[in-house]
């Protein structure tokens, strides 16, 4: 697996249109500027949490690890992306539980240079975004935890 930074600068034209073109393919909006790892520390085992996105040709597409992605979008904290981050509970990318614990070891290590907010506004976002995922649950008590 690669990723649009590790991409030789001389390719990295072919590179974008060729996520350009899969992107118009799939129907997905793809970041290429930007990667979770750039702005938060990554969880453990994120790399054993790529999503095959479908194969072209010899190209191998993947979702990068939901729960950093995730993490990404209550860090930068807008609506969309409480509401993408939603989008993952309910399809199953995610479970609140599993972001409890990869958080219990991600927490310590954030910091205002690595997420580039206070740690304290981050676990604010989360909380929030808990909220709004608990008030669309037919039994909120049962399945957010």
């Amino acid at each position: 697996m690669i990723t649009a930074a590790e991409v030789a600068p001389a390719d990295r034209a072919a590179f974008a249109q060729a996520v350009r073109s899969l992107q118009a393919q799939m129907g997905i909006d793809v970041l290429l500027e930007e990667s979770p790892g750039d702005v938060i520390p990554l969880p453990a085992g994120h790399e054993a949490r790529l999503r095959p996105a479908g194969k072209f040709g010899k190209l191998g597409v993947y979702h990068f690890d939901p729960y950093s992605v995730a993490f990404r979008l209550i860090a930068r904290g807008d609506e969309p992306d409480y509401h993408a981050v939603i989008a993952f509970l309910r399809h199953g990318w995610l479970t609140v539980d599993e972001m409890n614990a990869l958080l219990a070891d991600r927490l310590p290590q954030f910091t205002n240079e690595t997420i580039q907010q206070d740690p304290a506004e981050f676990r604010r976002k989360l909380k929030g975004l808990l909220q709004m995922w608990r008030a669309t649950q037919p039994h909120a008590s049962e399945v957010a935890g």
